[in-house]
């Protein structure tokens, strides 16, 4: 769920990738801006101003202001998808025969298997981390061939007897839904601290157009935070001890929302009557179930 570290951590993320487009950066000079800036959220210690205004060096910080939360839930609390694995394996039906396709996922997440043969309930498979179309296709031949003998398997491919009626082969993965369970709008300050007035206003006129232009952060469980700027302000109160500020502040509004990890339907059950399967309903007709 998102909080407001979430926010700070993406607006941080976002001024670091203006000022440094291409890495490194916090400790080399910003190609942007020519002067070396570290960016942080968090209100900064006063000795590590000191230290890095003596070293020459900017600091931005981005910092939410106490008592400016303000409660603005106003939508639906109703499931939303903001994610779902791409289908790095393919499952394929040429006649009585299925090829397993494609590939294990650089970085491991399962695939849902599902054969559906007659009116049987379906044949299910997860896959693990690093199997070959081949190793899927075996394992899904093995829970095949209890019923059916006949099933073979060569490679990825699966060849069924005459007598298996197939329905269809499926593959699924996972995703994640969100709920919002609340908005929250408050005020963030982005706080340009440097030693000198020059690289100040350097800083804070590579900065303001871009953010300006932004309209939506993507934060960390992957909903949308609202940023609005909102006021500007030049502070020289210290600049005996040689520190020179500018503030930008933003309005930022985001959900708070509860997380669900969920899958792709690859089988539908549907049972007709109020017992189990096999059993007689309540009023004495037969119970059927249907795979789909």
């Amino acid at each position: 769920m998102a909080d407001i570290s979430d926010v700070l951590n993406a607006l941080v993320t976002e001024i670091a990738g203006i000022l440094y487009p291409t890495p490194p950066s916090g400790e080399d000079a910003s190609p942007v801006v020519g002067v070396a800036v570290r960016v942080e959220a968090g209100w900064p210690l006063p000795q590590a101003l000191d230290v890095a205004m003596g070293a020459g060096k900017s600091h931005v910080s981005v910092f939410p202001p106490a008592g400016s939360e303000r409660n603005t839930t106003r939508y639906s609390e109703d499931w939303q998808e903001v994610s779902r694995n791409a289908h790095i394996y393919t499952v394929t039906i040429a006649g009585q025969t299925i090829t397993i396709g494609g590939a294990a996922p650089a970085t491991f997440y399962a695939h849902n298997f599902a054969v559906l043969l007659g009116t049987a309930a379906p044949y299910l498979y997860t896959s693990t981390a690093g199997q070959t179309p081949a190793a899927i296709a075996a394992a899904l031949q093995a829970l095949i061939a209890v019923d059916y003998p006949a099933a073979s398997v060569l490679g990825a491919v699966i060849t069924l007897p005459a007598d298996a009626d197939l329905k269809a082969a499926r593959v699924g993965t996972g995703g994640r839904l969100v709920s919002p369970v609340g908005e929250v709008q408050r005020q963030v300050v982005v706080s340009i601290w440097s030693p000198s007035i020059a690289n100040r206003d350097t800083i804070a006129k590579a900065l303001d157009v871009p953010l300006r232009k932004v309209r939506f952060l993507t934060l960390a469980d992957l909903t949308k935070c609202r940023l609005h700027h909102q006021a500007s302000r030049l502070d020289d109160s210290d600049q005996k001890a040689g520190i020179f500020r500018r503030d930008f502040t933003y309005l930022v509004e985001y959900a708070v929302v509860d997380v669900l990890d969920a899958t792709e339907i690859v089988g539908e059950t549907r049972v007709i009557g109020t017992q189990t399967d096999g059993a007689a309903s309540s009023d004495g007709a037969p119970v059927s179930t249907i795979y789909e």
